[in-house]
């Protein structure tokens, strides 16, 4: 199987996130009660889209922060060291509608399961 391969290419990606903001906008009435929180890495980056996405929807900035969960992961005892990020969440989070994002799509074997496309 090959390490990589292309899964969207940058067309369908912005389609894919245009629609992932439009289902956000739609299941939320009070858009000023919704926050973005990307999943360090990679969630970050597309957290940061559809806050701006949704801005435009919205008309007014979606706050969007990073979340480091490095130190929660259960694959702790194979690390040698935990690649850790900073967490940044400049805003009260209390009461508002958390819409966590990562960016993981296919995860391989782990602990004798075997996950496929």
């Amino acid at each position: 199987m090959p390490d990589s391969a292309l899964i969207l290419n940058a067309a369908a990606m912005r389609r894919a996130l245009a629609r992932i903001a439009h289902e956000i906008a739609e299941r939320n009435e009070s858009s000023t009660e919704v926050v973005i929180v990307g999943i360090q890495r990679g969630g970050v980056h597309l957290a940061q889209r559809l806050s701006a996405i949704l801005g435009g929807i919205w008309g007014h900035a979606v706050p969007a922060g990073s979340l480091d969960v490095s130190m929660h992961r259960d694959d702790l005892d194979q690390r040698l060291t935990p690649d850790v990020h900073p967490t940044i969440i400049p805003f009260d989070i209390a009461g508002k509608t958390v819409v966590l994002v990562d960016d993981v799509l296919f995860k391989g074997a782990r602990r004798g399961r075997r996950w496929t496309r």
